[in-house]
């Protein structure tokens, strides 16, 4: 082979290589930079996602109001029902003292005492006399339903046959028994007489409903 030419082609591989290990240094390179850089937006992306992250945290917990202090919720309680008590010292002859239960109901009339003519019970009492009634209880208490101006309550004790009764505060009910029904112990029947202004007495007969 001639010398010349065994130079040529020595002198071609050695160029080759040195080209060849310029490319892998070169590639070495470029592939470490590359994996600084994806390094850097790695941590940078975290570092980015994280920010808002912990902000939203701190702006949460201080827009959050204090806890109001625990308080016990107070027990209802549910006061009795108290009903008024009537204690009225009825006037006694030294007999023996009895009650009744007995619903008593106005005649469809009354008797004018001062003229002795007799007048409606609804020019006296109005509407309310058709569901007017005397109400005797066993202890000792009455109610009456005839008045307009409402129910009125008193005391009241039988004694020989004559009812004491008085409304409250301290009114005097008139009444006086016709009809004594003495195998039950209380009346048949009985008139009260009802003052309606100055001199304007009335009787009204009253007989127990059935």
């Amino acid at each position: 082979m001639n010398k010349n030419v065994l130079k040529s082609l020595i002198a071609a591989v050695i160029a080759a290589a040195i080209i060849a290990t310029v490319i892998i240094v070169i590639t070495i390179n470029q592939n470490k930079d590359s994996g600084k850089s994806g390094t850097q937006k790695t941590t940078a992306a975290a570092t980015v996602s994280t920010e808002p992250v912990t902000q939203d945290a701190q702006s949460t917990t201080k827009d959050l109001p204090d806890a109001p202090p625990a308080t016990e919720a107070p027990i209802a309680t549910e006061e009795p029902e108290t009903m008024p008590t009537i204690d009225i010292a009825l006037p006694t002859e030294g007999g023996e003292v009895t009650y009744f239960s007995g619903v008593y109901v106005p005649d469809s009339s009354a008797e004018d005492i001062s003229k002795g003519t007799k007048v409606s019970m609804r020019s006296l009492f109005g509407q309310s006399y058709s569901s007017g009634a005397l109400t005797f209880n066993a202890d000792g208490t009455f109610t009456d339903t005839l008045s307009s101006t409402g129910a009125a309550a008193g005391a009241y004790h039988v004694e020989d046959g004559i009812i004491t009764a008085v409304y409250l505060p301290d009114r005097q009910m008139d009444i006086t028994v016709i009809d004594w029904d003495g195998q039950n112990n209380k009346p048949f029947s009985f008139y009260v007489i009802y003052s309606m202004g100055t001199n304007a007495n009335y009787k009204v007969y009253f007989t127990e409903k059935k």
